[in-house]
């Protein structure tokens, strides 16, 4: 088994399951593993991420640009690398994010470029950025951003699952053989 503690992020268009699967496997990194693990979110628990939740929810005005909404999402994806991600990483945590970058590089393609997002990214985190060993993209619809980034197999290790006729036993497992190699 690997020394390096794993970073995971689990994507895609539903919340619900992203968490549920999250909880699932901080179970299975310490039960079946004994590792470690920290479940952790986006938009995160800091200032920035507390603003970005009070837009989504109505209770702050929206920026004036998506643009300028998908920057908030990178400064708060900052601010989570340093305050959380990395220190947990260096005490030997895994972490499992629900969310991380690839949600805002398929939201920023909806009215922007991807070149546009990446560039955010470098602008604002560089060299700060910390790419999971794993992006599990769950029940993306298959003309999605989310697929178009995982076909283009420059954004990482993508493992995508889709619910069609699957079992939430079938989803967790394809999520553990994804993750099994990488131990």
């Amino acid at each position: 088994m690997k020394k390096t503690p794993l970073f995971v992020a689990i994507e895609g268009v539903s919340n619900v399951a992203q968490k549920a699967l999250s909880d699932e496997l901080e179970v299975y990194f310490a039960v079946e593993l004994g590792l470690a693990a920290v479940a952790v979110k986006e938009p995160s628990d800091g200032i920035i991420g507390h603003r970005i939740r009070k837009i989504i929810d109505g209770k702050l005005p929206a920026p004036k640009t998506n643009y300028e909404f998908r920057r908030l999402c990178v400064e708060d994806r900052l601010e989570h690398i340093k305050t959380c991600i990395r220190p947990h990483i260096l005490l030997g945590n895994c972490v499992l994010s629900v969310g991380y970058w690839l949600s805002t590089l398929a939201h920023g393609m909806l009215d922007g470029s991807l070149e546009q997002c990446l560039q955010l990214h470098r602008e604002i985190i560089g060299e700060e950025m910390i790419f999971p060993h794993l992006s599990i993209i769950l029940d993306a619809p298959e003309d999605s951003n989310y697929i178009r980034l995982a076909e283009a197999k420059c954004f990482g290790n993508i493992h995508v699952i889709n619910f069609d006729g699957v079992s939430w036993e079938e989803v967790l497992s394809s999520a553990i053989a994804a993750i099994k190699p990488l131990l």
